[in-house]
């Protein structure tokens, strides 16, 4: 370190921001709100062109904030890689800013480093504003499990095991593990395993970077556990709900980008022979059912929820028709 470098801190928080202004001061009042108990915190926010408030809201409210603006939208893990490049922190933390940290999370975060030393990350225990926790903690990306969930497949069950192992529906949410990959909208890492690991690939602009960070770190022989003792609150999709057609086309291309990147060749080259057809047969009959749920739904006059629900089906019908007919030809290619 040379002597005019600012000194380090225990931890660095990194939010990475997209019009999401409200949410985005919602996470950090709620930083401001629960100090770090005796470590010193750095917090980072990266901001990717927004067109709302965000920046100046930032910079007016939160002076203590370094605050990064980018040109353009650098995508998630690009955008962290800005940001890391700026952290002092000796443990760095991947905070969405569409969460909200708990009482004494820092220091529960910073602790595990401490009592682990063999670790070089952690997941954290996520819930949705309604108090359920949401199924933060994944097995590996797999072929097979992609094949269920997305396709026609799913009916018929016969790879739902694969499924059930990639989601890790046993797991146990109350137990500190061992656990292969952790949602990124709470996941904190020793700085020197991201250096050593190179930080987030910039070739996954949305969807599939925390999987493919964390199956880089376990090839290395690192240890990732998950830790229920540091809690956030999250909402999920706050920005890429806006363009739910496209972030359908970001999604399926990132899980191509990781299959190819990880697994051999010609069992890519198979499963995106059967995938890209399957999945858009998927969507061709979900896209009838929710048309005609929201046609039967407003028929039931006189219940409260009938309005809402018809919407609900109207919404998903027409990102479901709007995908179909913007990137049919954009999948295919992919």
């Amino acid at each position: 370190m040379r002597e005019d470098d600012p000194p380090a801190v225990d931890l660095s928080i990194l939010v990475v921001s997209w019009n999401t202004c409200q949410r985005t001061i919602a996470c950090l009042e709620a930083i401001r709100r629960n100090p770090s108990a005796g470590y010193s915190v750095q917090v980072i926010v990266i901001d990717n062109a927004s067109g709302d408030a965000t920046v100046a809201s930032v910079r007016e409210g939160f002076p203590e904030v370094l605050l990064i603006e980018s040109e353009r939208n650098l995508g998630f893990g690009q955008a962290n890689n800005v940001g890391l490049r700026q952290a002092r922190g000796r443990i760095v933390l991947f905070l969405n800013s569409d969460t909200e940290i708990t009482p004494g999370f820092a220091a529960a975060v910073i602790g595990e480093f401490e009592r682990h030393p063999e670790i070089a990350a952690l997941g954290c225990r996520i819930l949705g504003y309604d108090g359920r926790p949401q199924k933060s903690v994944r097995g590996l990306p797999g072929l097979l499990a992609h094949l269920h969930s997305d396709t026609p497949l799913r009916w018929l069950r016969i790879l739902g095991p694969a499924y059930a192992r990639y989601r890790r529906k046993d797991f146990d949410f109350a137990r500190w593990q061992l656990i292969d990959v952790a949602m990124g909208a709470a996941l904190a890492f020793r700085k020197s395993a991201l250096e050593e690991v190179g930080g987030f690939d910039p070739a996954f602009f949305m969807y599939f970077e925390e999987a493919d960070l964390c199956k880089r770190t376990r090839d290395q022989g690192r240890l990732i556990a998950y830790t229920p003792d540091a809690t956030v609150y999250h909402v999920g999709g706050a920005s890429s709900r806006r363009d739910r057609p496209h972030m359908m086309l970001v999604y399926r291309q990132s899980m191509l980008r990781y299959f190819r990147k990880h697994y051999p060749a010609w069992q890519v080259a198979l499963f995106s022979a059967l995938f890209k057809p399957l999945f858009l047969l998927s969507v061709v009959i979900d896209c009838g059912a929710n048309g005609a749920k929201a046609f039967a739904v407003r028929g039931l006059l006189g219940r409260r929820d009938a309005a809402e629900k018809a919407a609900n089906y109207v919404r998903r019908f027409e990102a479901q028709k709007d995908f179909l007919q913007r990137y049919t030809w954009e999948l295919l290619k992919s």
